[in-house]
C-alpha cells in the first residue's frame, strides 16, 4: 500500500505493473496517513540520510517497531533489540535480514516503543523540559512585575497601590480585555466604563485607538485607572486593531468587546468561574439589544458549528480564549472584515481540541451586544459578505467536510451576496454547490432555483437602499 501522490506517480504505476501478481496498491492522497500505518505490523526506514524522522516517532507512539538505518538521530528513538533493529546505510541484505528477524519480536518491539517514545518525545515531556528552562525567568520577572517601585504607597491608599498590594511573585493576570475602537467617542465610554466596573480584580483592559477621526483619544486620556492601557495606531480595520491588542495583552486569558458593546459587572467573574488548569475556552450566554424598536431579547448557549461539544455564545464579548492559543494561531486574520470571528474561532478551537484543553461554560447572559441598524454594520453589505464567506471556504474547506450542513451555509451566504451584487454567475455556482451538499434543506435548492432564473433572481436579491 503506496499513500501519497505527486509527479513520479505514472512512474511509480509503471514499475508496480512489472512486479509478479497484484502485490502492489496506490491509494494516491490520504487526510490522515497516521490511520493506516495502525495497520502495519513494523515500519522500515531504508533511508540514506535523515534528520530526527517523525515518521519513526508516529509509528512508535501508536505501538509499531521499526527496522531503521543507523543514519541521523534515529538512535534517540530505537533502541536496538528492545524497540526495533538499526543496519547500516545502504546494505540491503542486512536491512532484509533484520526484517525478517522481527516476526517474532513485533508485539514487544511495539510495547516498548510506545513507552520509549512517550517518555521523550510526548506533548507533556516537551512541556515539562520547557518548563525547566524558563520557570526561573518566569519566577524573576514575576517577582520584579509585582514589587512596588520606591515611589509607590506602601500603605496601599490608592488604587495603584492597592492593585500592587495584591500581586504576589508567581502571579499571573487572569484576563486581559480588548477593546478596538474607531470614531466612537460618544459611546465607547459605555463598554470602558462597564469593564473598569468589575468585581473581579485580576484583570488589565486594553483600548485600541483605531485611527479615530473624532475626539476618541481624548474621551480615553480623561480615564485615571491603573487597569486600563490605551494604544493609539493608524487606522487598518477591526482585525488589525485586535491583534495590536493581543500583542499588547499581559493576560492568560484575552476576551474582546466591542466598543458599543456593555458587559455585567459579574462578567469576567462568570467567565472565570468555570478554569482550571486544563481549559482554554471559557464562554457565557448573551443579550442583544435592539434599537428600532428598542428590545433586548436573552441568546441561548449553543454548540459550535464544527466541535458540538464546545457551546456558549461566539460573538463578541462572549467568551475568552487562552493567550497561547492565538499566538499560535497568529490572532485574526487581517484580509477579511466579517466573519472574522467564525474564521478565527475554527483555527483557535481547533488548536484547543489538539491541545486536549476543554472549554467552560456558565450559562448567564453576562453582555448586552448592540445590534447597529444595517448601514452601520459591515455584515450587511454585499461584497464584504462574499469576501467572507469565500475566505471561509477556501482556507477552512477541510476542516468543514464533516459537517456539510454548516460549509452548505458558507456557500449559500457567498450565494446571496453575489447575487446582491448582481453576479448571478459566481451566485450560480454558490448556490448549487449548497444545494448539492445539502439536498434536503428547501431554502438551498429554493435559492439555486431562483439564480436559474434571472429577471426572478433579479427581483429577489435586489440591492438595499
Amino acid at each position: 500500500l503506496i499513500a501519497g501522490d505527486g509527479p513520479l506517480r505514472a512512474e511509480v504505476e509503471l514499475a508496480a505493473a512489472q512486479l509478479p501478481g497484484d502485490r502492489v496498491r496506490l491509494l494516491g492522497s490520504l487526510p490522515n496517513p497516521v490511520q493506516l500505518m495502525t495497520a502495519a505490523d513494523l515500519l522500515v526506514l531504508p533511508s540514506r540520510t535523515e534528520g530526527l524522522p517523525g515518521a519513526v516517532i508516529e509509528a512508535a507512539m501508536i505501538g509499531v517497531g521499526a527496522v531503521v538505518t543507523d543514519v541521523g538521530f534515529v538512535r534517540e528513538i530505537v533502541e536496538p533489540g528492545v524497540s526495533g533493529l538499526i543496519v547500516p546505510p545502504g546494505d540491503a541484505r542486512a536491512l532484509a535480514e533484520a526484517m525478517a528477524a522481527a516476526e517474532d519480536q513485533l508485539a514487544c518491539w511495539g510495547s516498548a516503543a510506545h513507552e520509549r517514545v512517550r517518555g521523550r518525545f510526548s506533548l507533556e515531556a516537551a512541556a515539562d523540559r520547557w518548563f525547566d528552562v524558563i520557570q526561573p525567568f518566569v519566577a524573576g520577572v514575576a517577582t520584579r512585575a509585582c514589587a512596588p517601585s520606591p515611589g509607590d504607597n506602601q500603605a496601599g491608599d490608592n488604587q495603584a497601590g492597592d492593585n500592587q498590594a495584591a500581586c504576589r511573585p508567581g502571579d499571573v493576570m487572569l484576563f486581559s480585555v480588548v477593546i478596538c475602537t474607531y470614531n466612537r467617542a460618544d459611546q465607547v465610554h459605555i463598554a470602558v466604563d462597564s469593564v473598569l466596573a468589575q468585581t473581579l480584580e485580576n484583570f488589565e483592559l486594553v483600548v485600541v485607538n483605531d485611527g479615530s477621526a473624532d475626539h476618541t483619544a481624548e474621551v480615553l486620556a480623561a480615564y485615571d485607572d491603573p487597569h486600563l492601557k490605551v494604544i493609539h495606531r493608524p487606522n487598518g480595520g477591526l482585525s488589525a486593531a485586535r491583534n495590536t491588542g493581543i500583542n499588547q495583552a499581559q493576560g492568560r486569558f484575552v476576551a474582546f468587546l466591542d466598543d458599543d458593546d456593555e458587559v455585567s459587572p459579574r462578567w469576567l467573574e462568570g467567565l472565570a468561574a468555570g478554569i482550571d488548569d486544563t481549559t482554554g475556552f471559557t464562554a457565557c450566554t448573551w443579550n442583544i439589544a435592539y434599537q428600532d424598536p428598542p428590545a433586548t431579547f436573552e441568546v441561548a448557549a449553543r454548540a459550535h458549528v464544527l466541535f458540538p461539544d464546545i457551546r456558549g455564545g461566539f460573538a463578541s464579548g462572549c467568551f475568552a480564549i487562552e493567550h497561547s492559543i492565538l499566538d499560535e494561531i497568529g490572532g485574526y486574520a487581517e484580509e477579511i472584515r466579517v466573519s472574522h470571528q467564525s474564521e478565527l474561532l475554527l483555527r483557535a478551537l481547533t488548536v484547543l481540541k489538539d491541545r486536549g484543553m476543554t472549554a467552560a461554560l456558565i450559562e448567564e447572559p453576562l453582555v448586552t451586544i448592540e445590534r447597529r441598524r444595517p448601514e452601520n454594520r459591515p455584515l450587511s453589505q454585499p461584497a464584504e459578505l462574499l469576501h467572507g464567506a469565500e475566505y471561509l471556504i477556501a482556507h477552512h474547506r477541510n476542516r468543514l467536510a464533516d459537517r456539510p450542513a454548516a460549509l452548505a451555509n458558507y456557500f449559500a451566504i457567498a450565494g446571496v451576496s453575489a447575487a446582491q451584487l448582481g453576479d448571478f454567475r459566481t451566485a450560480r455556482r454558490h448556490l448549487g454547490r449548497a444545494a448539492l451538499m445539502c439536498p434536503r434543506r428547501p431554502k438551498h435548492l429554493a435559492r439555486f432555483a431562483v439564480s436559474l432564473i434571472t429577471p426572478l433572481a433579479r427581483h429577489t436579491w435586489r440591492l438595499p437602499s
